[in-house]
C-alpha cells in the first residue's frame, strides 16, 4: 500500500497478509519486519527487496496506486517489469483488513480475478 512516499507492507500479523498467505503465497521473513507489527514501511531506496517476491499485491487505497505507477524507482523493479504486480481495488483491501466469514471468500474471489 503506497503512502507518504513509502510503501506499507502488510505482514502475516495483519488480516491482509493472512489472506495472501491463505491463497498459497509466502511473505518472506526479510519483508516481515518486527515480528509483532501488522505492517512495515519500505522506503524507495529499499524497494529492490520486493524483487524476491513471486507476486506483489498492491492495494489501491484512495487512488495511491496511480502515484506508484508513476514512480520511476518502482517502475525499475524486476517484479514490475516482469508483470508480477497485482493491483487490488480499495474495497478488496478493505475486505482483507477485516477478515470474517463474509469478507474472506469475497476477497479471495476478487484476488483470483485480479491474478487471472
Amino acid at each position: 500500500m503506497p503512502f507518504a512516499g513509502e510503501l506499507g507492507l502488510y505482514t502475516s500479523n495483519d488480516g491482509c497478509g493472512q489472506i495472501i498467505e491463505s491463497i498459497g503465497c509466502t511473505i518472506p521473513k526479510e519483508l516481515q519486519g518486527d515480528a509483532t507489527a501488522n505492517f512495515r514501511e519500505l522506503s524507495p531506496e529499499n524497494y529492490s527487496e520486493l524483487n524476491s517476491l513471486d507476486y506483489l499485491f498492491v492495494m489501491d487505497f484512495q487512488g495511491a496506486a496511480d502515484t506508484l505507477k508513476q514512480d520511476p524507482t518502482f517502475q525499475s523493479l524486476d517484479v514490475v517489469k516482469e508483470n508480477r504486480v497485482i493491483f487490488l481495488f480499495e474495497n478488496v483491501g478493505t475486505a482483507m483488513s477485516i477478515p470474517n466469514p463474509l469478507t474472506i471468500p469475497w476477497a479471495v474471489e476478487n484476488i483470483d480475478k485480479a491474478i487471472s
